[in-house]
């Protein structure tokens, strides 16, 4: 059963928000069956995930031995409290930055926007406002891509020609200065005909479009974000883990 890309988003959000609330470090070894089971799931993209979290597995010893250095020059803890920060803070980290790349590598950014526009035609919700801000959030997830490549291609196409690229830091900062008003003005130029498109395809002159594919939140997607508040509800009462 393929869940909501709503119901997946507030599943992963949540088991990522889940390490701030614990504060015993024993309790986050009960995250490695979870990731364990999630990785099992996506084990087609293990591979493109092991090279996303990589860099990361890198930054946080730097980072935590800034923190201990810190910490001893500033702060009266021992040496067993900085240990015990130190490991909560990583663990934290790491689980987050691991539960939120597998998220992203199964779940493209544009079916989030499908299934939240399937959500507001289900439930019955016609606001205007809410339909512009849906397609402004859609147009950028669209477009930015675009972006990205005109962007390297301009560089691609200077290296093409034979022109020197930039080395240092203050020479790309120049190039970045010189290039960026044509790019932004022709950003602004494709913005304006998509806007022309847009008006000549009717949008705004009908009370609500239609969405497809249509995607509905179902019974057993229900029961799984009331669960996941229910859970939050007991370890809150309780007094979290």
């Amino acid at each position: 059963m393929k869940l909501n890309p709503i119901t997946e988003f507030i599943l992963y959000f949540n088991l990522a928000l889940a390490p701030l609330l614990i504060h015993q470090v024993e309790h986050l070894f009960l995250f490695i069956p979870i990731l364990s089971i999630i990785a099992w799931v996506q084990k087609n993209k293990f591979s493109v995930w092991l090279k996303k979290v990589k860099p990361f597995i890198i930054y946080f010893p730097i980072l935590g031995f800034t923190f201990i250095g810190i910490s001893l020059l500033f702060t009266h803890m021992t040496w067993n409290e900085i240990l015990f920060h130190f490991s909560m803070a990583t663990m934290r980290l790491w689980i987050m930055v691991s539960l939120m790349s597998f998220y992203l590598l199964s779940e493209k950014k544009t079916h989030i926007i499908t299934a939240l526009r399937s959500a507001r035609l289900q439930l019955g919700f016609n606001g205007k406002l809410g339909e512009d801000f849906i397609l402004f959030i859609e147009t950028i997830l669209r477009f930015l891509p675009n972006l990205q490549s005109e962007w390297e291609h301009i560089f691609s196409g200077r290296k093409s020609l034979g022109l020197s690229l930039p080395e240092t830091r203050m020479d790309k900062i120049k190039s970045f200065s010189n290039e960026l008003p044509y790019f932004i003005h022709n950003s602004l130029k494709k913005s304006e005909q998509l806007t022309q498109v847009m008006v000549l395809r009717g949008y705004g002159k009908q009370s609500r479009r239609g969405v497809y594919p249509y995607n509905p939140l179902t019974i057993y997607d229900g029961l799984i974000i009331s669960a996941i508040m229910l859970t939050y509800g007991i370890l809150e009462f309780y007094g979290a883990i």
